[in-house]
């Protein structure tokens, strides 16, 4: 879909458009465990703050650099380098401004799951509970959701102390 939202909007996008279409693209690419995914984001990283004849669409206002990280640290982690995913996520993380709590939030979720991926255990659940602070102050299913995911990949740690005061929060409203 987004090759022919792509192929549809040459050139008439604006190269923020641009940038985000193939972050998506970049993906939904990475999730099928293709490698083609880091020359769209290669792409991206070059238009996402280029400026183009036309303003950009209002609806396009949030894409920016931290998103682009952000889409970079998720591909890393999901083409299984959660070293790289980590860095990517707390440099992505740094760029966003403090009052958008949700997507910090989902950041430090994404972060958690790479430093798990890593063996990081007690750095893993104390970034996770960081985030769940996050999700008290707003109403997201998808940092809850992301967090939940990793609650369960962390079954086979259970008896783990600071894996289970995790878990029993995150039961815990």
């Amino acid at each position: 879909m987004t090759t022919a939202a792509l192929a549809a909007a040459r050139g008439r996008a604006t190269p923020r458009v641009v940038a985000m279409l193939l972050s998506r693209r970049a993906r939904a690419r990475a999730k099928q465990d293709n490698p083609l995914a880091y020359a769209d984001l290669d792409r991206s990283a070059d238009l996402v703050d280029a400026k183009g004849q036309e303003p950009d669409p209002e609806w396009v206002y949030w894409f920016d650099q931290a998103e682009h990280l952000g889409a970079l640290a998720s591909t890393h982690l999901d083409l299984g380098h959660p070293d790289r995913a980590e860095r990517t996520f707390t440099e992505g993380a740094a760029l966003f401004p403090a009052d958008r709590i949700r997507t910090q939030s989902l950041f430090l979720a994404r972060r958690a799951d790479a430093q798990w991926r890593q063996g990081e255990i007690e750095t893993a659940c104390a970034t996770a509970g960081k985030a769940l602070d996050l999700t008290g102050e707003i109403s997201s299913h998808r940092s809850i959701g992301t967090l939940h995911d990793l609650a369960h990949r962390m079954d086979s740690h259970q008896t783990v102390t600071v894996v289970r005061e995790f878990r029993n929060r995150l039961k815990d409203p």
